[in-house]
């Protein structure tokens, strides 16, 4: 129906860019299922807000999912002729002189509308799409037509997950993308190939101002993850002007000192919030903590570095050379030092 066009409108054109959240809900059989913009209230309660939003938009129907991929809300019918005139009309960007006329059937701002649309249920239904073995080609094409400013997944476990997939979705970031939250923990097939498709792909971007990026992997297992994927995405953050990076190598115990130290030296002056996991890593020493002491700037206000179970990667010597390198506007702190046996009193 041609008000709930109007709606959709309202919802992800017109108040684009501003603090505005929109969602999209069905019923299935008794049970309330639907898509939102970021996670909602329920998600951020638990641990892993990302993957929380994956498991309960998972419910969402696939066949409404693949009508909205070709959707062309310019033959969305009303009741009242005038209703659907006045609606295309604002679509179109006609001011109230202009809104009783008979709207063009076809115009480029419906066009924008629909393959918005369509990006959106495409990156929201992505994983389950690729699960439940379905051609990804459309979901592709929707999100490759339109220019999201935020993409987030969470493929965390998900075993259909191999390099190439993931290089599915990152060959549809757009210019016009400020966020990128792809969260790829326990997916074993991942290597450093993907680390380098990432850092590809966050060149596209104009102005990508945060990027979150998991590839927390189980502390029995070897990640495949090493130094060159560190060093891929550091090529790619240096000399950038991004303000928040949250990195989680949680487990991945391949890495050394010599790839962390590449990293975040590439870490850009402009960063005001910074997460790095880099928990369960034998090979982290406290040259690694020192190095990223070096690169803190004044305008650092958010800082978390869970160093749990890197035994000899914080000293109390390199506790207290980060300490002395906070910045002043810092907020917030959150470290993780359990483990850490040479942490005494003084250096706290």
């Amino acid at each position: 129906r041609v008000w709930c066009c109007y709606e959709v409108w309202v919802s992800i054109v017109k108040m684009r860019g501003k603090s505005y959240k929109y969602d999209m809900y069905t019923t299935l059989e008794d049970l309330a299922v639907g898509i939102t913009d970021g996670c909602a209230e329920r998600d951020l309660l638990e641990e892993y807000p990302l993957d929380e939003k994956q498991k309960r938009q998972s419910r969402f129907p696939v066949k409404i999912c693949e009508r909205a991929l070709s959707i062309r809300l310019q033959d969305a019918k009303s009741t009242n002729d005038m209703d659907r005139r006045c609606i295309l009309n604002s679509i179109i960007g006609y001011g109230p002189r202009r809104l009783k006329e008979v709207p063009p059937k076809e115009h480029s701002r419906y066009e924008e509308l629909n393959d918005l649309l369509s990006g959106i249920v495409a990156s929201s239904t992505w994983r389950d799409a690729l699960e439940g073995g379905l051609d990804m080609e459309p979901y592709k094409n929707a999100l490759m037509k339109c220019d999201l400013p935020k993409l987030e997944v969470s493929f965390d476990s998900c075993r259909n997950i191999t390099d190439s997939s993931v290089q599915d979705i990152l060959s549809t970031v757009s210019s016009g993308l400020e966020e990128l939250d792809i969260d790829l923990s326990f997916c074993e097939a991942i290597t450093n190939q993907t680390l380098a498709n990432f850092a590809e792909a966050m060149m596209v971007p104009k102005a990508l101002k945060r990027i979150s990026l998991s590839f927390m992997t189980a502390v029995k297992r070897d990640s495949p993850l090493t130094d060159d994927g560190l060093r891929a995405l550091a090529r790619a953050l240096k000399g950038s002007s991004m303000q928040e990076v949250i990195l989680n190598f949680h487990g991945c115990k391949v890495l050394t000192d010599s790839g962390v130290c590449d990293l975040f030296d590439s870490f850009p002056r402009t960063l005001s919030r910074v997460e790095v996991d880099m928990a369960f890593n034998p090979n982290i020493s406290s040259l690694s903590v020192v190095n990223f002491a070096g690169r803190m700037t004044t305008s650092l206000s958010a800082l978390k570095l869970n160093l749990h179970s890197c035994s000899i990667a914080l000293t109390a010597n390199a506790l207290k050379i980060l300490a002395r390198a906070l910045p002043p506007n810092l907020r917030e702190l959150n470290l993780d030092v359990r483990s850490c046996e040479d942490i005494d009193d003084q250096a706290l």
